[in-house]
Formats: C-alpha cells, structure tokens, sequence
C-alpha cells in the first residue's frame, strides 16, 4: 500500500495524547465569564482534518489526513493573530509510473538477487505559516461566530522510499534523491468555518473548511524517472475540512485582573 505520511501507530498515539490532554483541559477548575465579553489572551490548538488534493497535485495523491497545530493570540477586538504547523499523511500514491524503470514486466520490484522486494512507498508533507483571522459575532455572545482567517507560509511534500531488509538497483543512498520529488515552496490558505469558545474557557473548537495553494517547484537537480530536469513551476492545491480544539490561556478577565 503507498500512502502519505504517518504510520498507523504514531497516528494513533497522536490521537490518544490529544484526546487524554482534552480530557485533562475538561476537567480543569475555570471562571465564568459574561458572554458579552471579550478576553485577549492566548490559544493553542491541535487538531485533525480530511485533505483533497486538487490540480496536478491530485494526479500524484488522493484523498487523505492531517495533524494540525496552531498558537494564536487573540486581542481584545476578536482579531487573531497565528502561528501554525500542519502535517501531512495518508494519501496514496497515484502515479506509480514514476517507478516503472526500476520494475520488472509484472511491476514488481526485484532485488540484487533477482527476487522480488518490498519497497514501500510513502509519503511526507507539512506546512508552516503565520496567519491572522477574526472571530465575527452576530448576537450578545463575543466568543462564538464565524472565524476567517488568512495564512501565509510554507509548504513541503515528496514520496519517501522505503527498501525493506534488501537493497533495489536504484534505490539507495544518494540515487533515492532521483525519485521523491522533493517539491516545495510559498504556500497560501483561507480557512472559514464556525468557532466556539466556552465562558468558562474549557470547551473551545473550531470546524470548517481551508483551501491552500502552493507555488512549489521540484527542488532536486535531476528526475531519473524523466531523465530530465524539472525546473517548472507548480501549483498544488490542497482543499481541507477541519476540526480543532483549543487549549486557552487568558490574560485578564472582563474587569482587567491578569490571571491564568
């Protein structure tokens, strides 16, 4: 099977770290405040989400996961500002002619000893960006509503090789180099969708939807499956539903005392 980043058990203690600190966070001792208030004060955010490729990047990949991370100070008018890093998997691969080279007429990869070899193909990506977004309320409650937010950062992605106990013609040290695609650069997001924040600061989500488009380029020198350079510009994008619950630390409360 080729897919797109995390194995199945570091997934999973991912899930289950995230889901005992939530359980944590819940059971925590906190203050209420009115709902026509607004505290400034600081959010952190770990989440999941359901990502599509769309454009070229979906002739390589199909749909899959992510992690997402985010540290977000939110002022007093509800603005945001962000920090967030996002980790891409699951997705399989879909242009497996990259390798054809390297397979026999059955597309089966064969070893130094003429048998054939597992070889799992895999996937790595991730993104880092700096946002800023706003919380728009539409009644008396200042801390529930419609968040949008604008990102601007980096984004990563290649096939990772992996040539299980045997060693493949063309599969290792420096010729792996020839064949992940290695791709990266500016990468651009929107995320609109609904956020909820407790009054007592305890239960704090977000879920919507987040479009992102990469201008990336293929950073190795030579594509041995071409036999050519690849120096054209790309633009991958990656259309996500998400959902993210944040940790709150806030700087005051509505009369001004600092507390945390």
């Amino acid at each position: 099977m080729v897919n797109f980043g995390l194995q199945k058990t570091p997934l999973k203690k991912h899930l289950i770290f995230i889901f005992l600190l939530i359980v944590f966070h819940l059971s925590a001792q906190a203050q209420l405040v009115p709902k026509d208030s607004i505290q400034n004060g600081f959010l952190f955010g770990l989440g999941v989400g359901i990502s599509q490729p769309e454009g070229i990047l979906n002739n390589r990949f199909t749909t899959g996961g992510n992690l997402n991370f985010n540290a977000i100070y939110r002022a007093k008018n509800n603005f945001m500002f962000g920090l967030g890093a996002e980790q891409l998997f699951g997705n399989h691969l879909k242009d497996t002619s990259l390798f054809q080279s390297l397979k026999n007429n059955q597309g089966v990869f064969i070893d130094n000893n003429g048998v054939p070899a597992a070889v799992i193909l895999t996937g790595t990506g991730f993104t880092f960006k700096g946002s800023i977004g706003k919380l728009f309320t539409f009644n008396e409650n200042k801390n529930t509503g419609l968040y949008c937010r604008l990102s601007l950062g980096f984004l990563q992605h290649k096939i990772k090789i992996n040539v299980q106990d045997t060693k493949v013609p063309g599969l290792h040290d420096e010729y792996l180099k020839g064949y992940d695609h290695l791709t990266n650069g500016l990468y651009t997001s929107s995320f609109i969708g609904y956020m909820f924040l407790a009054r007592d600061g305890r239960f704090n989500f977000s879920l919507g939807l987040d479009y992102g488009l990469g201008f990336t380029k293929n950073r190795r020198s030579w594509s041995f499956d071409s036999n050519s350079i690849d120096n054209s510009s790309r633009l991958d994008h990656i259309l996500s539903i998400k959902l993210t619950y944040f940790f709150s630390l806030y700087l005051s409360d509505p009369e001004g005392d600092n507390y945390f």
